[in-house]
């Protein structure tokens, strides 16, 4: 096997000093010339610039690495600062979160009297439609559910019963934040 590559590299060799003998001698000085010179635009274009490109690159997100990091320290110095003055709890986490929010609907709106008449899931959140109750309350309802539970109303459709103050929920869409 080395043999045989041996063979063809000599057999190259010899095509081009065949070649090389034919050229005249201004070709001949062309050749050493240029040769060079194109060898090193080669290596500087396929190596040397690709290189130089990764590492800008890799340099600029390096930068907008520590940018963030520097974001993300001053953030949490502030939740300690706020942590410690009291004004934010250590348990952050909404109340009810855990459970289905069909299931928080129900509950909150049992604790506010109001009588659902029909609940529903869809997508990521909940449609439901209540039986008539006073404005008042429902709005008081709608404030506890996003101030408690961290849910809030994309889609109210009402109506005005026939009842002073008194509201006929056809429909509306409850979502988590």
């Amino acid at each position: 096997m080395s043999s045989n590559v041996a063979s063809r590299l000599q057999e190259w060799r010899s095509r081009g000093l065949q070649y090389w003998n034919t050229l005249s001698e201004r070709e001949k000085h062309l050749c050493v010339l240029l040769g060079p010179v194109i060898t090193i635009w080669i290596i500087w274009m396929g190596i040397i610039q690709p290189i130089k490109a990764q590492r800008a690159q890799l340099e600029e997100q390096v930068g907008n690495s520590q940018q963030m990091l520097a974001r993300v320290e001053t953030m949490a110095t502030q939740i300690s600062e706020l942590k410690a003055s009291g004004q934010v709890s250590g348990n952050s986490v909404p109340k009810g979160s855990h459970q289905p929010l069909n299931r928080v609907v129900n509950q909150s709106a049992g604790q506010h009297k109001l009588v659902i008449k029909s609940l529903r899931s869809s997508g990521n959140g909940v449609q439901v439609t209540l039986a008539d109750a006073p404005f008042t309350r429902v709005m008081v309802w709608l404030d506890s559910l996003e101030k408690e539970y961290q849910v809030t109303a994309d889609r109210v459709q009402l109506e005005k019963a026939q009842q002073s103050g008194v509201v006929s929920i056809k429909r509306l869409e409850l979502t988590r934040l």
